[in-house]
């Protein structure tokens, strides 16, 4: 996991060739667990009116939101090019995290019920491209290079 997130920050601007399915998940399930971990200490800091702890964590928070969009974006378009799709196509899951989460930030002392129509606009485009993200690449070369590690 280390070095599958190591790996994508190196590459964090890196939108040709192509990466494998472990460490994209690996990548992606790095940038969830941070983000949720971070929104709620935010929240429960300021449910429990620590004030303090509640700027802290949001501040940190936001920094790590918006300085792992470019590597997630990156990490997505080489997986996609990966299974022989155009990168380009990164935009629209990009896109729907960057609706859930600032909008997650946005309401956050009002509970997840004010997220659902985000929601509901956000989980289509985060089913199609997950099944993308979870299908094999080409085995051999494509248009976008050789397979991840050869």
């Amino acid at each position: 996991m280390i070095r599958a997130v190591a790996q994508a920050l190196r590459n964090y601007a890196t939108f040709r060739g192509r990466t494998g399915r472990r460490a994209a998940w690996w990548f992606l399930g790095f940038f969830v667990v941070g983000n949720f971990l971070l929104v709620n200490l935010t929240k429960f800091a300021l449910l429990g009116e620590v004030y303090g702890l509640a700027k802290w964590a949001s501040l940190v928070s936001w920094f790590f939101f918006w300085s792992m969009i470019l590597p997630m974006s990156a990490l997505t378009a080489r997986r996609l090019q990966d299974i022989g799709k155009p990168g380009a196509l990164t935009i629209l899951p990009t896109a729907a995290v960057m609706l859930v989460s600032v909008n997650e930030r946005r309401l956050i002392t009002q509970g997840y019920e004010a997220l659902i129509p985000v929601f509901i606009v956000a989980t289509p485009v985060f089913l199609w491209f997950f099944y993308w993200l979870a299908r094999p690449g080409d085995p051999g070369i494509n248009a976008y290079g050789p397979p991840p590690g050869a």
